[in-house]
């Protein structure tokens, strides 16, 4: 955080219309070499002061009498409260707010900008809660390049530059005009016909020319098959329960039903809204040079965020396609060669650590939870290369929102000690990096070992590193990935690692970096040779053999490891024309079962932990059972896959399909795989899967238990070895 922290801008400097950023003032933060570097250029930007509260295009408002210009530094100063009131054409370098930008709810705005960033004690507002932006108008943020610094490491080596900042102790209020609702059920979608009749009225908020994505329904594994989601405009205003569509799909969505004869859902989701914070003019390759001119927007230590009803377009440039490279650090900001081509941390709309305030000892980051609980509600993030709504360490409720066209993972958690809500909230199209993968997302996966937690790049609609947070009522369609994913053992940003008793300090934001400037523990390829490990044998210890990283704790508790503990709440999912409906891998297990891929306990257990119930396995903790109820999963290859997991009771399942899959490999509607202890399966019904239930041999454990189950074949129940 202390990282991040340090790139607030400008500070202290001399308040004159024009005076170029001057470098050399001695209050100037240490992340001054980025402005240092462009004022020597060539051509360095003016500095524009606020001199009183008033609208932006008054020269009034200004130091100087003169309102900012193309290319230039803007500072709204503490106190001044600067209002946009019109479309401004003009294009901002960087911005910086100390006091109050607000961009007016009853007229088109727009601000053009490179970068801005809400500092402590600042605030960003767009609307208000009784008058949000009005249905007639727009505001927009666009966020600009100039096609030279942020493709040149020279200027910016950490890349966090071109995006929305907000900050500790910022106030970021965000209200754009309500949908009522994002998504609706709808009949089936057919080629013949540009008309859907609906299962439940369409909004009256929802109007001609909205921008509507219909998921696709069937999966298929083959490298030339697209996914089937579509997206269509509404053409005129929809009827109680009918849409029109611009054009007809060019794919038929067909619900299929249950055994009783009872239909599963479809539904259409309204990507619309009338705020907007946007790439301007986005180029359509996405090679690394262009991704760098991605905007992305990050909260950071900041929880006092409310967002409603926004659309997030073309945001994001960690690119999820790609296995990571962040960057390397050497000397003062002086990027090493070779590295940040593909750095973390750059989503669409990023909380970044805002459950805590931080104090740092020079030994350990201690961690204070903070009472704000960030909203994100009736939000649409379309079109990212890596994740969509992303909870890092933060206290976030995210409801009723809708992630489209995503590389990586619709909606994330990132480290494991989230706590929060995703609640109504839908994911369709997630892309991948093309492949499709059974097991093994990141063990044995050279290109993303899992020391690194380069994960949720397979096109997940949820993908969740930690249990403690409320999931329900959710949904994903038309994923090459998993709808939803449980892989709660955490992340990697600890504010220390162990090295069989070497205990080195890590820059919390270079995840898996050193503090003094060493860069990476591991090589870009994951290996554990080069210089790094040279250092490492030098300074800190010899005999080095493998990493062992400190055991992955519950931030809010130095007792309690990530994968003793359950899931707070899942309930209501629903997925459909995904790789695999519903998985969960590492949860609520024993810590014996869970080893990296060097052979060494990956969290950090040891022999000197003793189980409480007297037996040898070395458990930390007698765990709780958890529940997970009512998933309704259909025409996914595979409907429930089940790993590594124990102590959990889970209720009202339906997995029914009706693709025809290559049966070389046959397709699982129920699978309970390695290591599986006390399942209980209640009311669980699977249909038209080549085996209903597979429970793997191979592993004595394995223990499952079903009650009241219904399976369309009764033969297809068996065990495998």
């Amino acid at each position: 955080m202390k990282h991040f922290l340090s790139i607030i801008l400008f500070f202290c400097i001399s308040q004159c219309f024009g005076q170029v950023y001057n470098c050399s003032n001695p209050s100037i933060p240490a992340f001054k070499n980025f402005f240092c570097k462009l004022e020597n250029s060539s051509n360095p930007p003016p500095v524009f002061w606020s001199f009183e509260s008033g609208d932006w295009d008054e020269t009034s408002t200004w130091v100087g009498g003169v309102v900012p210009t193309n290319n230039s530094v803007v500072i709204i100063k503490a106190d001044h409260v600067v209002r946009i009131k019109t479309e401004l054409n003009t294009n901002i370098k960087l911005m910086d707010v100390w006091g109050t930008l607000r961009m007016a709810y009853n007229a088109s705005t727009q601000l053009n900008v490179e970068t801005i960033q809400i500092v402590p004690g600042g605030a960003f507002k767009i609307g208000y809660p009784s008058n949000p932006v009005g249905e007639d108008f727009t505001a927009t943020v666009n966020f600009t390049h100039d096609n030279t610094n942020i493709d040149d490491n020279y200027y910016d080596p950490l890349r966090i530059s071109r995006g929305f900042l907000s900050h500790k102790d910022a106030v970021v209020r965000v209200y754009g005009s309500s949908k009522e609702k994002s998504k609706i059920t709808i009949n089936d979608a057919v080629t013949i016909s540009n008309q859907i009749t609906t299962t439940e009225a369409v909004p009256s908020s929802w109007n001609d020319g909205d921008a509507i994505v219909i998921p696709g329904t069937v999966f298929q594994r083959n490298a030339t098959f697209e996914l089937e989601d579509e997206l269509r405009l509404l053409n005129g205003e929809p009827t109680t329960n009918s849409l029109t569509l611009n054009s007809n799909p060019i794919h038929d969505h067909i619900r299929i039903a249950d055994n009783n004869g009872n239909k599963f859902d479809l539904h259409a989701a309204n990507l619309t809204r009338n705020v907007i914070f946007k790439t301007k003019n986005p180029q359509p390759h996405l090679t690394t040079y262009i991704m760098h001119r991605r905007g992305h927007v990050m909260f950071m230590g900041n929880g006092d965020v409310i967002i409603e009803n926004a659309l997030f377009k073309d945001l994001g440039r960690t690119n999820k396609a790609k296995p990571l490279n962040d960057y390397k650090i050497t000397g003062p900001n002086t990027l090493v060669e070779g590295t940040n081509l593909n750095t973390r941390g750059r989503y669409a709309v990023h909380f970044h650590q805002n459950n805590y305030s931080y104090t740092n000892d020079n030994d350990l980051i201690t961690k204070i939870q903070n009472e704000n609980m960030a909203q994100v509600k009736g939000c649409v993030v379309w079109g990212t290369p890596g994740w969509g709504f992303v909870n890092h360490s933060s206290y976030v409720n995210f409801e009723d929102n809708v992630a489209y066209d995503f590389t990586g993972s619709g909606f994330v958690t990132e480290s494991g000690d989230e706590i929060g809500n995703f609640t109504n909230n839908i994911a369709i199209g997630g892309r991948g990096d093309g492949k499709y993968r059974d097991i093994r997302l990141n063990f044995n996966n050279h290109e993303r070992p899992l020391p690194l937690s380069d994960f949720g790049f397979s096109g997940d609609g949820f993908w969740f590193q930690g249990p403690m947070i409320k999931v329900n009522q959710n949904i994903a369609a038309s994923c090459n990935g998993a709808g939803m994913i449980w892989f709660s053992i955490g992340g990697i940003d600890v504010p220390t690692m162990n090295f069989y008793g070497a205990k080195i300090n890590i820059a919390q934001e270079v995840y898996g970096g050193l503090n003094n400037g060493q860069g990476y523990l591991f090589d870009k390829d994951g290996s554990c040779e080069g210089e790094d490990l040279k250092y490492l044998k030098k300074y800190h210890f010899d005999g080095f053999v493998g990493p062992m990283f400190q055991p992955r704790k519950w931030a809010h508790s130095d007792e309690i490891f990530l994968a003793d503990l359950p899931i707070i709440e899942c309930n209501d999912f629903e997925a459909y024309g995904c790789l695999a409906g519903f998985r969960i891998r590492f949860n609520n297990a024993p810590s014996n079962f869970i080893f990296n891929d060097f052979g060494v306990n990956y969290f950090g257990y040891n022999s000197d932990l003793i189980s409480t119930d007297g037996s040898n396995d070395h458990r930390s903790a007698n765990r709780v059972y958890q529940s997970i109820s009512n998933l309704k999963l259909w025409n996914n290859e595979t409907g429930f896959r089940n790993r590594y997991s124990t102590n959990t009771n889970v209720n009202n399942v339906t997995i029914a399909n009706e693709v025809q899959y290559d049966e070389i490999i046959p397709k699982k509607g129920l699978e309970t795989d390695h290591r599986v202890e006390n399942y209980f399966y209640c009311n669980t019904e699977v249909s038209g899967y080549a085996l209903a239930n597979d429970v793997l041999e191979d592993f004595p454990e394995n223990d499952c238990d079903l009650y009241a189950a219904t399976f369309d074949n009764p033969t297809s129940v068996v065990k495998s070895t």
